[in-house]
């Protein structure tokens, strides 16, 4: 029966395909960071008048600033750097930073954080020492091959003292008032009177030293020799005392047992200052720095994954706190009851509770984008910000930021809600800050309600978000929570906590079953979500790294990393139907709608993979750019574009030919892409430069989006309910009872609706863009895709 008022056009666009192909970049947006970000921290001081935390890195576009109490962010001093040291003046309370790049140090006053001054220095600033009794800097000028001093009340230069060549490393030895200067070329140690700012005295020391540390207890200085080997230096007559072997990276001194802690290599290695001879080694990987703790007599060593904590008293390892990858230096805060640590690569300082030996949070120093997807309703794509909290979206008609929405504490995934037009971006929170789920108006783009989804104090990880369409579910996967969470999106609260074994490690939502797939550890758990309950745990051998769905065989498959194979999970009693051998390293899975085909990308081989989903067999194999990690696909033109992070570029696959027809630079380290059904895009967010990427084809360049001519027949006709085609749309000229009938796909590629001639019904169907196939003897027609709005 024909519906009374619902006729009216809402809205008509037909797409006009070109037949040849060529992707091009169409723009790059950068994620605004609030803080200004700096990437590769290397350096941190301690204001202890107002208990903060500087740190600056090699790529500063601002000094971050973090309360010491808890590592919460303060602030951004702008000033873009390369810093490679930073030093804390107590009488002035001041920050002085060695801008490397610039022939400058970088003046901050402590109380308002604000830059004051910059002093220009010699060539390459690397390191700096501030002297109490004169209230003066000592910036070493590694170019320059001098010392520049510094008046600190006024800022001023006082002189420039010539050194030896390429001094890398400086200290100041208060007994007696000298600057200590370590010159890499010239094998020895400038000393310094610090009254006169004359060199005095010059001693040798082993091949190429770069660090020093004094002992103020013994008045010696231990040198840091490039050969595996430590000067011990008498301060008072500058000679040296002894030369023995030790490999070291960084110093510190421990008064109270009258012992420096050298760290280097997997050690840390214990000097008896008494001796002179290392009397202990306690095992660190990768020791980048040290730092002595008098509240509680220990020392803090940041290695490769973690930081230690070494016992004074028993020089034995205490604990050892997971954090980072690739620590660069560490720091005491907070009177003793914090301890800093920087992870260069990763961009992060790490907050470590001393009472417990315990992490407390992870700070991130750069904006780091976590997730993406996008808005076909309203032409947005959705940008998560782990770093800075928050969610960016661009305007995808200006390619322009629309607008920033602060969230909880670390994004780290998206999900686009068509039923109600909503984003739900789910936060990982981070120690004794509980996992939420923030729910985003498509319209207002701001946040409607924010939902708690996981345990108090649970540890922070990449949550997971799936779309159950049947019931207008959003499920939520909290890291290493064991428990999904299903959120009623009409209501958006919280309606079941399903148990599921182990740690979700990927979703997929099968809606011919109503069934949710959880990957966790070694077991693919199988939900039913009309009751919410667990219906299956399938062991899998391996560790599963991604999951897809093909909804014409109404499949499963999931990529089983540790196996080199994909898994065919399929039937009402789920099970494992078929293993695919697909080669080394499989990671991430596309399901392409024309060709019923399964892409795998083999992240470690460099390569993808396919399957042909009807028969669950291997086709195809590509090389491929330097390790892929995400795949898209365009169900239009019959694309699959693949972000390849360690070569920063997105291949595109014609999935028809299987063959590569492009390969597109894109932004640092690619990481998640996502497909742009409105105007034809494809979105790739780039980790370390903190930015999106438009990719066009330019097939779509000269699309014309506007009404048609008068007098012409209307293409497809949507109203509110119903869509109407006319004849010439849904048969073939002259062979209208053979071939292939228009279908109708949502902005996923996925049929959603048979056609025919005349009304069809589509009041069930959540408002958004779709897409009519129409009727077509050729399977690449230029003209055979019109894209539809539907409103409710």
């Amino acid at each position: 029966m024909r519906r009374r008022g619902l006729w009216t056009v809402i809205g008509l666009v037909a797409v006009a395909l070109a037949a040849a192909s060529g992707q091009w970049l169409e723009a790059t947006v950068f994620i605004p960071d609030s803080f200004g970000g700096l990437q590769f921290p290397n350096c941190l001081a301690y204001d202890e008048a107002d208990n903060r935390i500087f740190v600056a890195g090699e790529t500063t576009h601002s000094l971050l600033v973090l309360d010491a109490r808890d590592g919460q962010r303060l602030t951004g001093v702008k000033f873009e750097a390369v810093f490679r040291a930073l030093e804390y003046n107590s009488t002035e309370n001041k920050v002085y930073g060695a801008a490397f790049d610039r022939d400058q140090v970088v003046v901050i006053d402590g109380g308002t954080g604000q830059i004051t001054d910059t002093i220009q220095t010699g060539g390459y600033p690397v390191a700096l020492a501030w002297g109490a009794a004169l209230n003066r800097l000592y910036c070493l000028d590694c170019d320059g091959w001098s010392v520049t001093v510094i008046d600190c009340a006024a800022d001023t230069v006082v002189t420039t003292v010539p050194v030896g060549r390429f001094p890398f490393g400086i200290c100041w030895n208060p007994t007696r008032n000298v600057v200590y200067a370590a010159n890499t070329n010239d094998n020895n140690v400038s000393v310094i009177d610090a009254a006169t700012n004359a060199v005095v005295a010059t001693v040798p020391t082993g091949w190429c030293p770069i660090g020093l540390a004094y002992n103020p207890d013994r008045n010696k200085l231990y040198v840091d020799n490039s050969d595996g080997t430590v000067t011990v230096i008498d301060g008072m007559a500058d000679t040296v005392l002894t030369t023995f072997g030790c490999a070291v990276s960084s110093f510190c001194y421990n008064p109270v047992n009258d012992k420096v802690y050298a760290g280097g290599g997997n050690w840390v290695k214990v000097i008896d200052c008494a001796l002179d001879t290392v009397v202990r080694e306690v095992y660190v990987s990768e020791v980048a720095d040290v730092a002595y703790n008098p509240l509680n007599n220990r020392v803090y060593a940041v290695g490769e994954d973690e930081v230690a904590a070494i016992d004074g008293a028993t020089d034995s390892l205490l604990a050892s706190v997971p954090f980072g990858g690739a620590g660069a230096t560490v720091c005491v805060a907070d009177s003793g009851r914090r301890v800093f640590a920087a992870d260069m690569d990763a961009g992060e300082v790490g907050v470590i509770d001393c009472a417990r030996d315990s992490l407390i949070t992870i700070v991130s120093t750069v904006a780091r984008p976590s997730a993406l997807c996008f808005n076909p309703a309203r032409n947005k794509a959705y940008c998560a910000d782990a770093g800075d909290n928050q969610v960016v979206v661009v305007d995808g008609r200006t390619l322009t930021i629309g607008a920033v929405v602060p969230v909880a504490m670390h994004p780290q995934a998206l999900l686009y809600n068509p039923f109600g037009d909503r984003v739900y971006c789910a936060n990982s929170g981070e120690y004794q800050i509980v996992p939420s789920l923030s729910v985003i108006d498509g319209e207002t783009d701001s946040v409607l309600a924010t939902i708690e989804t996981g345990p108090p104090g649970a540890f922070p990880a990449s949550p997971l978000l799936c779309l159950n369409t049947t019931s207008n579910l959003v499920y939520v996967g909290n890291g290493p929570d064991t428990m999904v969470v299903a959120v009623d999106a009409f209501g958006d609260t919280i309606v079941a906590r399903v148990p599921v074994g182990g740690s979700p490690i990927a979703f997929c939502y099968n809606p011919d079953y109503n069934y949710l797939y959880v990957a966790t550890l070694s077991y693919l758990s199988v939900i039913d979500c009309g009751p919410n309950t667990l219906i299956a745990r399938i062991a899998l051998e391996a560790a599963p790294a991604a999951l897809c769905y093909d909804p014409v065989g109404a499949k499963v498959y999931c990529a089983g990393a540790g196996r080199d194979e994909v898994w065919v999970i399929a039937g009402s009693n789920p099970q494992v139907a078929a293993r695919i051998d697909v080669g080394y390293g499989p990671s991430a899975l596309c399901w392409t709608s024309r060709e019923n085909k399964v892409y795998c990308a083999r992240r470690t081989a460099d390569a993808v993979a396919v399957i042909d989903a009807n028969a669950d067999t291997v086709v195809a194999d590509m090389d491929i750019g330097y390790r892929p990690v995400a795949l898209s696909y365009d169900p239009l033109n019959g694309y699959v574009y693949c972000a390849c992070r360690d070569d920063n570029v997105v291949d595109v696959i014609d999935a028809h030919r299987d063959s590569i027809v492009a390969s597109i630079g894109v932004g640092a380290q690619p990481f998640a892409v996502a497909w742009d059904p409105v105007h034809m895009r494809t979105w790739v967010l780039n980790y370390a430069s903190s930015s999106v990427s438009v990719i066009r084809d330019s097939v779509h360049v000269g699309v014309t989006e506007q009404p048609q001519a008068v007098g012409y027949k209307p293409q497809a006709t949507i109203v509110r309910g119903v869509l109407v085609l006319p004849r010439d749309m849904t048969e073939l000229a002259g062979n209208s009872d053979r071939g292939p009938r228009p279908t109708l796909l949502d902005v996923t590629g996925r049929k959603v609706l048979d056609l025919r001639q005349g009304a069809n019904d589509v009041s069930r169907l959540a408002s958004g863009v779709y897409f009519v196939r129409r009727a077509s003897s050729i399977e690449r027609q230029a003209s055979s895709v019109t894209k539809v709005v539907i409103q409710r």
